[in-house]
């Protein structure tokens, strides 16, 4: 029997596409049409962050200035650089004479104050940053005229100040540490490398009496491996990083009150003796009310007869202080202000202050001292401002800066002196 069924036609074979073939050998790209949006535009990155102006600072050479590129001729970095040297007016303008102060004013040396010997060295100006302004005409007349703000050029004309600068420019660029000779006293510490890199003994130490600055540099601890920048480790003394401050209204004589710091006396009038000089203030003398606060309406010029040189703050003179000019009879002996020492070894410099201001405030008798001893509180406050007198100092937070023992002890008498007394 035949079969009746009808064959079905033959079915194209599929193209199978292979699994990673090409995307252009599969389907053609199809054109795009015309965009129907614009895309948003994204502000450049300097419109969003503006770049700050280039930090110009003097401790660092102006890239057109005195170099092959310049050609004589001033552009404006030079104009710029030179500006910026002579707002700084820096110890490499000036330069420090002895018995002058300076101060920093840098990250480096900021707040710190030295005060040079009498026997110190001259710290010249440097010919570099002298010629910065030179090249500018009435940059140079600016920086003149601006000297004699400073006592040692107050008497000199524009061109004794322009002679004595020629004379005495140094040509090669040194710290003040590599001038032989150069001496310092340390008067303050403010927040300068010094409290940040030097041991509290070490700054002890150098706050004693007048120090080699050579040898405070010295102190400072080399990076391991690095032999430093010209073979210095710190820049602490960088010339650039100073400025020249006048001192306080001193004289030899006053015909005013004059308090007299050493004996306690008020005179009228004074002349001041060998190693010694008189600081002038300005004291308030009156006020009145204007709305709901008391102004100062007048003043008082007062003469404070001071020792240029102080007793260096040590233990061992804190203790013949107390021993022999305060207590000559009380039969005390250092053993007794080792045993305070003790009892209060783990005082800061704020717990030394209160101590002093509760002695004060509530008048006692006695003071324990420890568990087995008790002391006379007029012996006790005694050794404890004695021994915040030595104290190397600490770090205070709400004013972001290092305060001595001495500072410490100083402003607290005179918060005492308002609330207690």
């Amino acid at each position: 029997m035949a079969d009746k069924r009808r064959a079905s036609p033959a079915l194209p074979t599929p193209t199978k596409r292979p699994k990673y073939a090409p995307k252009s050998q599969t389907s053609e790209k199809r054109p795009r049409g015309p965009a129907t949006t614009t895309p948003r535009k994204r502000p450049a990155k300097s419109d969003c962050f503006p770049s700050p102006p280039k930090d110009l600072s003097d401790d660092e050479p102006s890239p057109t200035q005195g170099g092959a590129g310049a050609k004589g001729r001033h552009t404006r970095d030079a104009r710029e650089y030179a500006e910026q040297v002579l707002t700084n007016m820096s110890v490499a303008l000036t330069g420090a004479r002895p018995g002058e102060t300076i101060k920093g004013y840098r990250n480096k040396t900021k707040d710190c104050i030295l005060a040079f010997t009498a026997t110190s060295a001259l710290v010249p100006p440097l010919a570099n940053k002298l010629n910065c302004l030179r090249a500018f005409a009435d940059l140079w007349a600016q920086f003149l005229n601006r000297l004699g703000a400073l006592p040692f050029f107050a008497a000199m004309s524009s061109s004794e100040r322009e002679a004595w600068l020629a004379s005495h420019e140094s040509p090669t660029e040194l710290d003040i540490s590599e001038f032989e000779g150069t001496e310092v006293e340390v008067l303050d510490w403010g927040e300068s490398a010094f409290v940040e890199e030097l041991e509290p003994a070490v700054l002890e130490q150098f706050q004693a009496g007048p120090q080699s600055a050579a040898a405070m540099r010295a102190a400072f601890p080399g990076k391991p491996g690095s032999v430093g920048l010209k073979g210095r480790h710190t820049l602490a003394f960088y010339l650039q990083y100073w400025q020249v401050v006048p001192r306080s209204n001193a004289k030899e004589a006053f015909d005013g009150l004059v308090f007299d710091v050493e004996t306690g006396e008020l005179l009228e009038g004074g002349v001041a003796g060998a190693g010694q000089t008189i600081y002038v203030i300005d004291m308030v003398r009156g006020y009145r009310k204007e709305r709901r606060a008391f102004v100062p309406c007048e003043s008082q010029p007062v003469g404070f007869l001071v020792r240029t040189q102080g007793m260096p703050l040590t233990r061992a003179n804190m203790v013949s202080i107390i021993l022999e000019d305060l207590f000559p009879d009380a039969g005390y002996t250092e053993c007794d202000i080792d045993a305070i020492a003790a009892a209060t070894r783990t005082f800061t410099a704020a717990a030394y202050k209160s101590l002093i201001q509760k002695i004060v405030r509530f008048c006692p008798e006695r003071v324990q001292a420890g568990e087995a001893r008790t002391y006379p509180a007029d012996f006790v406050l005694a050794v404890a401002m004695g021994r915040l007198l030595v104290h190397p100092g600490s770090f205070v937070p709400d004013i972001q800066r290092f305060v001595s023992g001495l500072e410490s002890l100083a402003k607290r008498l005179a918060v005492i002196v308002l609330e207690d007394s």
